[in-house]
């Protein structure tokens, strides 16, 4: 989903199912074609990160990344 900025992984019932989750109480009902959405995976540049840090009351002490600047390892730190 490049508008925002996430990778979404989703499962589609090949079938129309019906999954019970005992523990939690829960029973699911998926048609065939259904998608149910299990992961998002958020992906941030420096300035995105940093201002959305900055609503939260945090800030950014370290931004280490790889030789192509694809990934980062972060170090966030409470403002004060």
């Amino acid at each position: 989903n490049a508008d925002d900025n996430r990778i979404e992984m989703r499962l589609v019932a090949q079938r129309a199912v019906r999954v019970a989750v005992p523990d939690a109480g829960l029973t699911v009902s998926l048609a065939a074609g259904e998608e149910l959405l299990t992961e998002l995976s958020c992906k941030y540049s420096r300035a995105l990160l940093e201002s959305r840090l900055a609503v939260a009351g945090l800030r950014l002490d370290s931004w280490l990344t790889d030789a192509a600047d694809l990934f980062a390892l972060t170090v966030i730190r409470r403002r004060g």
